[in-house]
C-alpha cells in the first residue's frame, strides 16, 4: 500500500478503508484522489486487481446543510459511486 499523506488515512479491519479529512469538499476529493492514484500505480505494478463495483465513497461531515458532489472518484477508470 502506499504511504498516507497528511489528509490521508487507512483502516485494514476487515475491509480496506481510505479516509481522507479536509474542510472543503474540493480539496477532500483531490487528497483522495491523489493517494487512489498511487494505489491504482502500486495494484497494477504487483499485479493485483480489485472489484472496483464492490467498492464506494462517503463523505461525513458535521454540517447540517448538504453540498454537491463536484467530481466522481475513480481506480482503474472506473468511478467510484458516492453513497
Amino acid at each position: 500500500m502506499p504511504s498516507p499523506s497528511h489528509h490521508v488515512e487507512l483502516a485494514l479491519y476487515p475491509d480496506m478503508f481510505i479516509l481522507a479529512t479536509d474542510c472543503t469538499p474540493v480539496l477532500l476529493i483531490s487528497y483522495l484522489e491523489a493517494y487512489l492514484s498511487g494505489l491504482e500505480r502500486r495494484l497494477r505494478e504487483r499485479m493485483i486487481a480489485i472489484n472496483v463495483s464492490n467498492s464506494t465513497a462517503n463523505i461525513f461531515t458535521r454540517a447540517r446543510t448538504h453540498f454537491l458532489i463536484l467530481r466522481t472518484v475513480q481506480l482503474f477508470i472506473e468511478p467510484i459511486q458516492w453513497v
